[in-house]
């Protein structure tokens, strides 16, 4: 004769309640102990990434009448220091030109500003005129008396005369790129960011830029702008140290703020803007690439000549 077999159902809730204990003892043990990482606290490095805050705009150049396209990709760049400074070989011209395959002419006019100096032209200040929406302003009217009254009177750097010839000499109608690249003199120079009652004042740094793209694409539509920003720069204080152009203030912004600034002015004009500042030479790196607080070595030359070229567009392989 077969037993009932009675279950305790106490036992049985104290039997599940140790096993759930035993478990959560055991994962708690496991996620203590954790996973081997790779992070070594001992090692620094100034390598960190950085978004470029590029803007890209395209002419169709099929939509405009009578536009004719010559096959040839023919580029014309204007600036200060970034092009002028090495009109060789190593220069940013030349190194575009190798890696484009295209016709490329410079102008680079040395310690310039892409700003006017003041809203109005004074000959009291002559490389206004070598300031960049005098410099298209000439271009488009076709009349450049007030860059050769400064040469004549020789109040302006005499480099800029070769310079001068260039934009004299160009045919804007085969002209397919126009590249605007100036480092950070107007930050240093201390240039307004903007006029909030007069958007074309060329005496700040948005109002000449956007005075300019407008100008050209009035004058010569089928031709498109490639504005490149200012790099990383330092501030050179009294005592010769530096201060980082990232965060100092010298009265109308840091660096960040005339890129952010110039963006707002891309994209109101359609034009593409190649951040140098995040996506070329930024603070961490800028020791690499400048041979004092602002400019260029070769190495960022062709730093920034490949950036360039990636925007212009490479040929196929």
């Amino acid at each position: 004769m077969k037993k009932n077999l009675k279950i305790n159902p106490h036992a049985v809730i104290w039997i599940i309640i140790g096993i759930i204990l035993i478990v959560s003892i055991v994962k708690l043990i496991i996620w203590n102990i954790g996973t081997k990482s790779d992070f070594d606290p001992n090692n620094i490095t100034d390598d960190f990434d950085t978004e470029a805050l590029d803007v890209t705009y395209k002419i169709n150049t099929a939509k405009i009448e009578g536009f004719v396209d010559d096959g040839v990709t023919t580029v014309l760049m204007i600036g200060n220091n970034p092009i002028s400074d090495c009109p060789g070989e190593n220069g940013i011209p030349a190194l575009v030109a190798d890696a484009t395959k295209a016709q490329v002419y410079s102008a680079g006019f040395a310690d310039t500003c892409l700003t006017a100096t003041n809203s109005t032209y004074s000959a009291d200040y002559a490389p206004d005129a070598f300031s960049l929406s005098y410099l298209t302003k000439a271009m488009c009217d076709g009349d450049y008396s007030l860059q050769d009254d400064a040469l004549n009177n020789g109040t302006v750097n005499q480099d800029y005369a070769a310079s001068l010839d260039v934009l004299k000499n160009a045919d804007y109608s085969k002209v397919d790129v126009l590249v605007f690249m100036y480092d950070a003199n107007d930050y240093l120079q201390r240039r307004n960011l903007y006029d909030e009652n007069d958007a074309y004042n060329i005496g700040t740094y948005t109002g000449a830029l956007r005075a300019s793209a407008t100008q050209i694409a009035e004058t010569y539509p089928h031709i498109r702008i490639i504005f490149m920003t200012p790099s990383f720069a330092s501030v050179v204080n009294e005592d010769g140290s530096y201060s980082s152009g990232d965060t100092t203030n010298l009265g109308c912004g840091t660096i960040p703020n005339y890129l952010l600034f110039s963006i707002d002015v891309a994209n109101e004009c359609m034009f593409t803007v190649v951040d140098n500042y995040y996506g070329t030479i930024w603070e961490d790196i800028a020791s690499n690439y400048l041979t004092d607080h602002i400019h260029l070595n070769d190495q960022g030359r062709q730093k920034m000549a490949g950036r360039l070229a990636e925007a212009i567009g490479l040929p196929e392989e």
